[in-house]
């Protein structure tokens, strides 16, 4: 966990956005309130909280931001008509995820 932290820490020195960063903060202080039993659930857990964190980063951001996002995730998918619903949506998430990744320099949980 406190590697977690550590990248974290060192990750937020490039957010330029503050209501970006206030939510890597909230992030940071529930992952330090966890406990740190080596309980099997706990990284389900962080997983959970940290697709919580890219949701509430994505919402942050402006129409125009959001739809160029999903526009760039939508052309990543390869062979769309192929996929179910469920399936389409998920992986247009995971884009969304790693794009908003990349952009604020969130890379603390790889």
């Amino acid at each position: 966990m406190d590697k977690i932290i550590e990248r974290i820490n060192l990750s937020q020195r490039d957010i330029e956005n503050d209501s970006v960063l206030n939510e890597v903060n909230l992030f940071k202080h529930y992952l330090i309130s966890l406990s740190s039993d080596k309980d099997s659930d706990l990284f389900h857990i962080i997983m959970k909280k940290e697709l919580e964190l890219y949701e509430k980063i994505f919402n942050l951001l402006s129409e125009q931001e959001k739809n160029t996002i999903l526009s760039q995730c939508e052309s990543k998918l390869v062979n769309k008509n192929n996929l179910t619903p469920n399936a389409y949506k998920k992986s247009i998430i995971s884009f969304r995820n790693e794009m908003i990744k990349k952009k604020y320099n969130l890379n603390f949980m790889s």
